[in-house]
């Protein structure tokens, strides 16, 4: 009997991998797997929180050195496990950048990063986005 439902539920598992794999690129797999720059950072120079209307926030904490290149970055959301890959993706696309460059990211960047990616959850891309851009924004009114 036990094997009868340890066949099943390995049948069901494959099932569910499939399923996944048609909707989630590799990438975004991956993102949601290893959470990169996924925690706060105690010594950033900049933090700035998005909420949406279902509650569900993202707030960016960004370390920029003097040169006005984002040095660290690190994120936290209440949202669920396709928020955290948007948010680790733009982290990716923005460490390195200068504040400038990192204005410009928009979602669809993000979305085009990470890959296949459902819909119904594209909406953190641009979560992300307003929420790196707070940090950023609050970061060059400190800035004379």
């Amino acid at each position: 009997m036990a094997d009868d439902f340890d066949r099943f539920v390995e049948a069901l598992q494959a099932e569910i991998d499939a399923d996944v794999r048609l909707h989630y690129s590799p990438n975004a797999l991956d993102l949601i797997k290893h959470e990169p720059h996924h925690g706060s950072l105690p010594d950033c120079t900049a933090e700035g929180t998005a909420k949406e209307a279902s509650s569900e926030s993202m707030t960016f904490f960004v370390k920029i050195d003097g040169t006005g290149r984002i040095d660290a970055i690190g994120y936290e959301t209440t949202g669920c496990k396709p928020a955290l890959a948007c948010a680790s993706q733009l982290a990716l696309l923005a460490k390195g950048k200068m504040v400038e460059v990192a204005l410009s990211i928009d979602g669809n960047a993000i979305l085009k990063a990470i890959g296949r990616f459902p819909a119904e959850h594209q909406h953190y891309a641009d979560l992300a986005v307003s929420a790196l851009q707070e940090a950023l924004k609050s970061r060059l009114m400190q800035d004379p």
